[in-house]
């Protein structure tokens, strides 16, 4: 896998091993950026596809060609409704992000997901002073508030 950054003019690499946690990694941090970044051979696995439509969720233009993704990373507002489809990864990383980027919103994911239980976040929103409404402590949640910072443990 490749990840490129643009930089005024300069142009950074970075090398990594073909996995689909570190490829979903890459599009977040991508997402996050203000730049422009190329992903290139990061597969066509379920959860890889999934976070590539949460980029575009969370705001970045995500342009996918035949073996590279280009990714613009916070272009727009982020969706109120957020959708991890059956991201394990997924799921974790995008209820946290989107705290920082959005006040009011909703993550819901599908299959297996729905499953799995959400009371972690529930402790960790109420510890960052944030409202969280779940079903029952599962899937889909609603958050209010945005994160300001401080001490969280974990």
């Amino acid at each position: 896998m490749e990840f490129f950054v643009t930089a005024n003019t300069k142009i950074k690499k970075v090398y990594s091993t073909p996995s689909k946690s570190f490829a979903q990694r890459a599009i977040l941090a991508a997402t996050l950026s203000k730049k422009t970044s190329t992903i290139s051979n990061i597969g066509t696995s379920d959860d890889v596809k999934n976070m590539l439509k949460i980029a575009a969720q969370l705001g970045a233009k995500v342009e996918i060609f035949e073996d590279t993704v280009k990714i613009k990373g916070l272009q727009k507002k982020v969706k109120s409704k957020l959708n991890c489809g059956e991201s394990g990864l997924g799921l974790r990383i995008t209820t946290i992000i989107g705290t920082a980027l959005s006040e009011n919103y909703t993550v819901n994911g599908k299959g297996s997901l729905l499953k799995r239980s959400m009371i972690d976040f529930n402790s960790i929103m109420k510890e960052l002073q944030l409202e969280i409404i779940s079903n029952d402590n599962f899937l889909p949640i609603s958050i209010s508030g945005k994160v300001k910072g401080g001490h969280l443990s974990l």
